[in-house]
């Protein structure tokens, strides 16, 4: 197992662009795919070293070394060209940012000119758009540097806005048969069928009037958020994570039955239904407002479709989605 060079993210998370690692990940990346060469392989959020270390002297040696090694990857033909993949490459090169379009092409000048450093990629969306920002070199954005350099540009998260306080918002609707039947005020009292059914449960346990369920910290998040979440994998987190293993405890022994647990498992549908409507809420006041600015065209098609059109507008070259639901397929299909 590569050792060098390692960053400790978290206790059990340490990151690495040291060659040794980096010859290990792609030989199980060959294995993997069966194949024995890898059109392009990407860097992953090299800034992670400067987060913890600051130290810009280093992180470009360290960036210089990852260049050269992936040189001899293609040499060998092991892979045809390499980039890099950056949560923060957009930002302003002049602030706390130290991964600069500028320091990238140091790392590829440092293996020659005729390096194979030909990929970026980077969040971009409708909302955050610091690549459109005129603070890279000749006053031009880092779309246009991009392009000066022959790099080709990847946008990730195209439809995942993540606001300065850490809210997601996403810039998609969701128009299935099941959310337009979607019935709120059932869904509440269903809520207040299981709150019930779980205190009840409480009380028969507890040793002291004074022990409440509301005093239950889990519990009174719960209730916060239960009709408030804009993402079906916040709510799998809040259930499978806190309540469903709250519940198992309080059962105890085998825990819930068959017949005791489908309430709950209703609770959670409804709460993934909330969800998806809370998401599609926010995304129809954006697109209302994008169309009143005139930053998206005000047409009858889904906001996914027309924000990739806006997307390919500003020069990227592919727009990276993921479709893991058919309706995230069929909004988008005519694209294809």
């Amino acid at each position: 197992m590569a050792k060098k060079d390692l960053v400790d993210m978290t206790p059990e998370l340490k990151h690495s662009i040291h060659p040794e690692f980096l010859e290990e990940q792609l030989k199980l990346s060959l294995e993997r795919l069966g194949v024995e060469s890898i059109d392009t392989f990407l860097l992953h959020n090299p800034e992670y070293f400067y987060s913890n270390h600051q130290d810009i002297a280093e992180y470009q040696r360290r960036l210089n070394l990852a260049f050269q090694f992936l040189e001899t990857k293609v040499l060998e033909g092991k892979i045809r060209n390499y980039g890099v993949s950056s949560n923060t490459l957009p930002k302003n090169p002049l602030g706390d940012n130290p991964t600069s379009l500028a320091m990238l092409l140091t790392a590829a000048k440092s293996v020659g000119d005729h390096h194979h450093f030909k990929v970026v990629q980077f969040p971009f969306n409708l909302l955050e758009i610091d690549a459109l920002e005129r603070h890279q070199e000749n006053n031009l954005n880092l779309i246009e540097m991009c392009k000066q350099h022959g790099l080709t540009i990847l946008i990730n998260r195209p439809f995942n806005v993540i606001k300065p306080n850490g809210e997601l918002v996403r810039l998609a609707t969701y128009d299935d048969l099941q959310l337009k039947n979607f019935d709120v005020s059932k869904a509440r009292e269903h809520f207040e069928t299981c709150m019930k059914i779980i205190e009840d449960k409480w009380n028969s346990l507890r040793e002291s009037d004074d022990e409440k369920l509301d005093d239950v910290e889990m519990i009174g998040q719960f209730k916060n958020l239960y009709d408030k979440l804009t993402s079906t994998d916040a709510v799998d987190q809040v259930y499978f994570g806190h309540l469903f293993p709250f519940l198992a405890s309080l059962w105890g022994g085998q825990g819930l039955n068959k017949d005791e647990a489908k309430p709950f498992y209703e609770l959670l549908e409804y709460s993934q239904l909330f969800a998806r409507k809370n998401m599609s809420d926010k995304a129809r006041a954006f697109d209302s407002e994008a169309r009143k600015l005139g930053l998206l065209p005000d047409e009858d098609t889904p906001l996914t479709r027309r924000a990739i059109n806006a997307y390919y507008s500003y020069g990227v070259d592919f727009v990276l989605v993921g479709m893991r639901k058919p309706e995230y397929v069929n909004q988008l299909k005519d694209l294809f």
